[in-house]
């Protein structure tokens, strides 16, 4: 591959050959200030440092976007995990003596791991030609390789480079401060959006505007501003309370001044977007999302719950505990209008209640003081629902589950968890048994939570039959009733005058039914603590299963 032999020059893209001189400020635009520009490898190639040592490129053809962030030398064969990504390293392969071909696949292997800029292998102290594996390994991995065909002292390499390094640092944070400072006064002035957006736009020498999240043009510089017809714009997200809002379009090619000024007019934008009455809608929506995440497990982990629940107003107090609500609603005049009764019926039980809607069902969280009572909360709430609803046309609340949050720390965001998707969970199962039941706690439920996750565990099915299999086969045969006979029974707590009523049978019918379960079951005493709650479990399994028949293993 060709080499880096002229002086002044360094080889561009598709051959080009670019001016250049020594790496330093560039000016990048006759407005603009000026601004260190990225010592790249291709650059970096051109110092007469190197260009002393007649550098000839072994692979690597990006070698103008590969960005110098450092210069280490090393001899040491294990020398990846030393380093940080961005370097140029410089060695006369000395660790690779005496190392074969898949050593040196892995060395070179390891470097690509850790992302450094580019390879410098000086040639004639320990090899006359470069490694035709580490050549063939460099070019399979990416990484930039360059040999040096003549000595030149790695020390004068870094003295020569390291200061260019600083002072495009020092020049960085010399202009994230002027821009930072301009964009504080603009803020400060009051002039808003479209202020911030001319103060952008007088800095990067180019138009400026917000896009919303909804690709609508929020507010721009000025009208000469227009929604960009091609690729050749700086763009940064705009977020606020942890999603995303919008997007920051900055009208011109990029330049390292535009690319910090975009950072920087983001979160401006996203500071002015908090003050001004646009956050209801946005944070209405930010609480969703957070309570979509939770329910989905989609979350890092719970400082960015805490805080995401903080940005929509969650935040409970000293003796609260945080309540996760969830429920379905049947009839309506509409989602939004459904929503919106729910969400203000939740107002009015729960301090910082945000609600949301997934895929049709509800999902309420918020603070309630430590001794109240849960049940009297959720009749309370489930009946602002109704009284809501009744005045948009209709509806009622069903299966409206909570849970509180569990551990010591109730009073923590975080306890939604465990707490939301345990009240999903039970009221799924609510409506999915048709309970009937309007308000639980997902703790009623907590027997049938656990089994529904062992509905296709072939041991359960076992159990089931070994319970209840003979009444099952009794029912199958001769048309009866047995099984659920004995489910109403159970659920009348032993009331023969309770249960007959329930069925609709006379009592002496009943009595037979129950002598004819005693008999197939081999004499059920169910008044044993264990047994009960054995047919009892069956019967839950039996449920959750939806089986019709289940066939006794003979």
């Amino acid at each position: 591959m060709s080499g880096f032999s002229q002086p002044g020059e360094r080889r561009g893209e598709k051959g080009r050959n670019v001016a250049s001189g020594p790496a330093g400020l560039d000016e990048v635009s006759p407005r603009q200030p000026r601004l260190a520009v990225p010592l790249t490898v291709a650059a970096l190639l051109t110092l007469p440092v190197l260009r002393r040592g007649r550098p000839e490129v072994l692979a690597g053809d990006d070698l103008d976007t590969r960005e110098v962030r450092w210069v280490h030398t090393s001899e040491i064969f294990e020398i990846s995990p030393l380093l940080k990504g961005g370097e140029v390293l410089l060695t006369t392969g000395l660790g690779l003596v005496g190392t074969g071909e898949r050593a040196q696949r892995d060395y070179i292997d390891g470097l690509a791991g850790r992302q450094i800029a580019a390879l410098v292998l000086e040639l004639g102290r320990t090899f006359p030609t470069a490694p035709p594996a580490l050549v063939a390994a460099a070019r399979r991995a990416g990484l930039p390789l360059v040999a040096l065909r003549a000595v030149v002292p790695f020390i004068e390499v870094t003295e020569a480079v390291h200061p260019l390094l600083l002072t495009g640092e020092i020049e960085m944070l010399r202009l994230t401060e002027r821009i930072t400072s301009s964009l504080t006064h603009t803020m400060l002035s009051g002039s808003g959006l479209p202020g911030i957006l001319r103060t952008v736009s007088g800095l990067a020498g180019c138009a400026a505007l917000l896009i919303g999240d909804d690709d609508h043009v929020v507010a721009t510089s000025g009208p000469q501003a227009r929604r960009p017809a091609t690729d050749e714009s700086v763009r940064a997200a705009v977020e606020l309370f942890g999603s995303r809002w919008g997007t920051l379009v900055i009208q011109g090619s990029l330049t390292p001044l535009r690319s910090v000024l975009a950072a920087r007019g983001a979160q401006a934008l996203s500071l002015e977007l908090a003050r001004t009455e646009r956050t209801a809608p946005v944070r209405q929506q930010a609480a969703g999302r957070l309570l979509r995440d939770i329910a989905e497990r989609r979350y890092s982990g719970s400082e960015e719950l805490a805080t995401r629940a903080a940005a929509v107003g969650l935040v409970p107090r000293a003796g609260q505990r945080v309540v996760a609500l969830y429920l379905a609603v049947e009839g309506g005049s509409g989602r939004l209008s459904v929503f919106t009764a729910v969400a203000q019926a939740a107002s009015t039980v729960l301090t910082g209640a945000i609600t949301a809607d997934l895929d049709g069902e509800i999902a309420v969280a918020g603070a309630s003081e430590a001794g109240v009572d849960l049940r009297g909360l959720l009749v309370r709430f489930a009946d602002a629902v109704d009284a809501r609803l009744c005045g948009v046309g209709g509806g009622h609340a069903t299966a409206v589950a909570a849970a509180p949050g569990a551990g010591p720390a109730t009073g923590e965001v975080t306890t939604l968890i465990q707490a939301l998707p345990a009240a999903q969970e039970a009221s799924r199962l609510a409506r999915r048994l048709d309970t009937g039941i309007r308000t639980l706690l997902a703790s009623d439920l907590g027997v049938h939570r656990l089994l529904a996750r062992l509905t296709t565990d072939p041991d359960l099915a076992q159990f089931i039959d070994e319970q209840l299999g003979p009444l099952v086969d009794h029912d199958g045969a001769h048309g009866t009733q047995l099984v659920s006979t004995l489910e109403t029974y159970l659920g009348s707590g032993l009331s023969k005058t309770v249960a007959a009523e329930r069925l609709g049978i006379r009592r002496q019918s009943l009595y037979g039914r129950l002598s004819k379960i005693e008999l197939l079951l081999g004499g059920l005493d169910l008044t044993s603590r264990e047994r009960r709650t054995a047919i009892d479990l069956a019967l839950v399994g039996r449920r959750l299963r939806g089986a019709a028949v289940i066939g006794r293993r003979r």
